[in-house]
């Protein structure tokens, strides 16, 4: 099962149906610029809160994950010291081999990792979980639609651990789940024995 995060910072209109449907499809994680939104949720829910280009607040209660910029807010490791009660997890943007570079590290180090990748392609991706194997750490990646979520769910067989989806409309949160639980039937594998080489010319 792949770690289902829905992401409500940016949520118009109808915020709190979308949440009920996150709720009742028991999606794991709700994501909020502000603790404010984290206080109804259930203790079913895991509450996240994500201040992206914010200062980090006073107060981080509700969320039971701050997920921080280090060049804006410091370094996880050194915020979970100061604030005990709550894990810290890292946002990086990946854009260049640097950035590349920071989120491979994040990946091997950091119990959580909140990555997204500006390149359409896959590659980025594929760099961090080979960088990530044997890691205790959680990677979830920001995805834009349930479409794409399918695809990092699959990248290099395992994929992600999870995705982070802002949703649309209601209806969201349920399509994501079903992706995350869906995979492609197991093959019956048979084993072939070659017993002969014939050249057939250039086709």
């Amino acid at each position: 099962m792949k770690l289902c995060w829905l992401d409500i910072r940016n949520v118009n209109g109808a915020k709190e149906a979308i949440i009920e449907e996150a709720v009742h499809q028991r999606v794991d994680a709700v994501v909020a610029a502000d603790p404010a939104d984290l206080e109804t949720l259930p203790p079913t829910v895991k509450k996240v809160l994500f201040p992206q280009n914010l200062p980090l607040p006073e107060k981080l209660t509700p969320a039971d994950l701050v997920v921080v910029e280090p060049g804006r807010h410091g370094e996880p490791a050194e915020l979970a010291q100061q604030h005990p009660d709550v894990e810290f997890g890292r946002f990086v943007e990946i854009t260049d081999a640097d950035s590349l570079e920071d989120a491979c590290r994040a990946a091997r180090h950091d119990r959580w990792s909140l990555l997204y990748f500006r390149d359409p392609t896959k590659i980025p991706l594929e760099i961090v979980l080979a960088a990530a194997a044997g890691a205790n750490g959680s990677i979830i990646t920001q995805v834009a639609d349930v479409e794409e979520a399918e695809i990092v769910f699959g990248v290099l067989e395992h994929g992600s651990d999870g995705v982070m989806l802002a949703p649309r409309t209601v209806g969201d949160a349920t399509e994501l789940k079903t992706a995350a639980v869906s995979k492609a039937a197991d093959l019956d594998l048979v084993e072939l024995e070659i017993t002969g080489i014939r050249r057939v010319g250039m086709g």
